[in-house]
């Protein structure tokens, strides 16, 4: 949905903040699907280690599973420190 202002002469001009709105919904909306493959690639791969076969594949699936859950972890408190660093808001 595209903000718009009609003018006095009545003609069709943009928001000024349109730019900055898609900027965001498109920043968001990058975050969400990354967060979402996360949550998939952790889901996919607990699903692995408890029904895959072989000690060298459940070694490889295991690894890769440590890794993204560590990489959630050091982002959620990254995160944290860094809204608990801006202070309160107003």
């Amino acid at each position: 949905m595209l903000m718009r202002i009609i003018s006095i002469y009545n003609d069709l001009t943009a928001h000024p903040l349109e730019q900055w709105w898609l900027r965001a919904h498109g920043a968001f909306a990058f975050g969400s699907l990354w967060l979402l493959g996360v949550y998939i690639w952790l889901v996919l791969t607990g699903y692995l280690l408890y029904y895959a076969g072989g000690d060298a594949f459940r070694a490889a699936v295991s690894v890769g599973h440590w890794t993204a859950g560590l990489a959630a972890l050091f982002f959620l408190l990254l995160h944290r420190r860094i809204r608990r660093s801006a202070g309160p808001r107003s």
